[in-house]
């Protein structure tokens, strides 16, 4: 499959490689795993921040970054739970430790992960907006729960028309809270239709905490919500914060780890004998959580929280989304389209169940098809050994036409059967086929097997004899043999 892979530490231009050879995941049979086909997957600032600063571990992988995305369910394991079942449209996340230890981030065409990092998506939510609404909503909902917001309580949220922010604005509100919206006044209308009772464009001011201090000071807030990172808003926050308030940050203070680590040590442990500021002061980052995907699927489906969504990119362009995420000028998710989705024109007209068997089965006879299997192999000429054991495509197969289809890799099957409803197939763009000939015209042969098998049933009825006990069914035997291939050739 393809997935950006990061090989080296340093700067995404130079640190990230797509890769068109990683292995597809795989998912154990007994097991709560899905496996889920990307549609999207949202980037994030300390994804960019783990890019440069993060050592490449010997020995381990390379890692596939990021760790939000939306998707497909393609596979599953017999114990996760029925709504995440093959087909299930979903929002999903990647556990920290997972890409860190074992490399499998958000930035591929396929991932695992436990079904308690997943949730089914409403069909309201469309995949490019659901794609990065866990990390932007754990983060909003654990930052209004740390400072306590309630009804009646007076708000500052500094970044307002960030992602995070954004969320912020729409959840305190929900909670009865007066809200005053900080960002540039480019964006102020954007902000003002979040529903804040209050604008500050920070650029019309030459020091903002000043500002604050003339407007606000007779009327201090009870809680300030920093997405942005500027210490100075902590520093004077005893001008325009009530004594009990909570100062809550998520942002990079000051935009270098060096000072973020310092400011963060100060804010939090210097006495105010020492110089420290007398309000309370929290910094965190939050991982992703499957409660916070539920509650914000809800509350986007019921309309009352949308997520912003920036800009959308190609895959390809990985790099110069991550230039962008590092400008601090997104309005909202920085998101990856994953380019699999286009990959197939389309397999809506293939229904039907496809098997493939091993030596020794003698499944075929519950098919009742046996005489049809000399004509299947007139016509199909070709192994397809290596098209068996390549179970992303069926998976991708089951995924677009909610058709179960089960392979066996590596056996060399022996029989396969597919039922087509109607002419339309499986088109790998820009791809004459796979293993030998490919899926496409193996569709398009069985497609003429059906149609001659059909005008063969209408003419045995004509002669009061059907001849054909299973319409529609075709049946086409594989013999994997070298020798019985070559034979065939040279009968040919």
């Amino acid at each position: 499959m393809r997935a950006w892979i990061r090989p080296s530490r340093g700067p995404p231009a130079t640190a990230l490689k797509l890769s068109t050879v990683q292995p597809t995941p795989t998912i154990a049979a007994n097991s709560t795993d899905i496996l889920i086909r990307v549609s999207h997957a949202a980037l994030q600032f300390s994804g960019e921040f783990m890019l440069q600063y993060l050592p490449a571990v010997p020995l381990l992988p390379p890692r596939i970054p990021e760790l939000e995305f939306s998707g497909t369910v393609v596979a599953a394991g017999s114990r996760a739970p029925p709504e995440l079942s093959v087909g299930a449209r979903v929002v999903a996340f990647q556990s920290i430790r997972t890409v860190l230890l074992w490399g499998e981030g958000a930035l591929a065409e396929y991932v695992r992960v436990p079904a308690t990092q997943a949730v089914r998506l409403p069909d309201e939510i469309d995949l490019a907006t659901a794609s990065g609404m866990i990390g932007c909503g754990s983060t909003a909902l654990k930052m209004t729960r740390t400072a306590g917001v309630g009804a009646g309580d007076r708000v500052l949220i500094n970044g307002a028309s960030s992602s995070v922010g954004s969320v912020l604005v729409q959840i305190c509100k929900m909670k009865g809270a007066t809200v005053v919206g900080v960002a540039s006044g480019k964006n102020e209308e954007l902000v003002r239709g979040l529903g804040v009772d209050e604008f500050v464009d920070y650029t019309a001011h030459t020091f903002l905490p000043a500002y604050l201090k003339s407007q606000y000071g007779t009327k201090p807030f009870n809680a300030i919500l920093d997405c942005a990172g500027v210490q100075a808003l902590y520093s004077h926050s005893a001008d325009y914060l009530r004594p009990a308030g909570t100062v809550v940050n998520v942002g990079t203070l000051d935009g270098s780890t060096g000072a973020t680590f310092w400011n963060w040590f100060a804010n939090t442990w210097c006495p105010t004998w020492l110089g420290g500021v007398p309000r309370r002061y929290v910094m965190f980052s939050t991982p992703p959580t499957q409660e916070a995907a539920t509650i914000i699927a809800s509350l986007m489906e019921e309309g009352k929280v949308r997520i912003l969504v920036d800009s959308v990119w190609e895959m390809e362009d990985l790099v110069k989304a991550y230039a962008w995420i590092g400008k601090k000028r997104a309005k909202g998710k920085v998101v990856i389209k994953n380019a699999i989705e286009e990959d197939f024109e389309g397999a809506l007209g293939l229904v039907g169940l496809a098997y493939v068997w091993g030596e020794g089965d003698d499944s075929a006879s519950r098919l009742g098809a046996e005489d049809n299997r000399g004509k299947a192999e007139e016509e199909l000429e070709y192994s397809l050994t290596n098209l068996m054991s390549s179970v992303p495509l069926y998976q991708k197969m089951s995924a677009l036409t909610g058709t179960l289809l089960i392979a066996y890799g590596g056996l060399g099957g022996k029989l396969l059967v597919v039922v087509i409803e109607d002419e339309r197939a499986l088109t790998p763009k820009g791809s004459d086929g796979i293993a030998g000939g490919g899926l496409v015209s193996l569709l398009r042969t069985a497609q003429e097997l059906r149609e001659d098998a059909e005008a063969e049933e209408a003419t045995a009825e004509e002669d009061g004899n059907s001849g054909c006990d299973n319409k529609g069914q075709l049946l086409a035997d594989i013999d994997g043999d070298n020798e019985r291939d070559d034979e065939h050739r040279d009968d040919g």
